[in-house]
């Protein structure tokens, strides 16, 4: 299990093997979402430290310069590591 903070004020824990929505989701963590699928990009957030793995998503819900600053979708993305994230409420 992984420890994720976001935005220094919230932390909730989640295994490799679920996205960082589910976990957020399953112990009542106010995070942005809206389709869940990795089609829309409205669950971007920004990953200031920490190592993670993205599924699949929609091409349109990321660009390629969101991806290479660490800008990722909470529902498509697993932690490797402890995770420090930065939203945009």
């Amino acid at each position: 299990m992984f420890t994720i903070n976001i935005n220094n004020d919230q932390s909730f824990v989640c295994s490799e093997e679920e996205t960082l929505f589910e976990a957020a989701r399953s112990q009542m963590v106010k995070v942005p979402y809206a389709c869940t699928r990795g089609g829309c990009g409205y669950c971007k957030v920004k990953v200031l430290e920490g190592q993670y793995k993205m599924d699949r998503y929609a091409k349109s819900a990321l660009s390629d310069e969101e991806v290479n600053n660490r800008i990722v979708l909470l529902c498509k993305t697993r932690p490797l590591s402890d995770l420090h994230l930065e939203i945009n409420q």
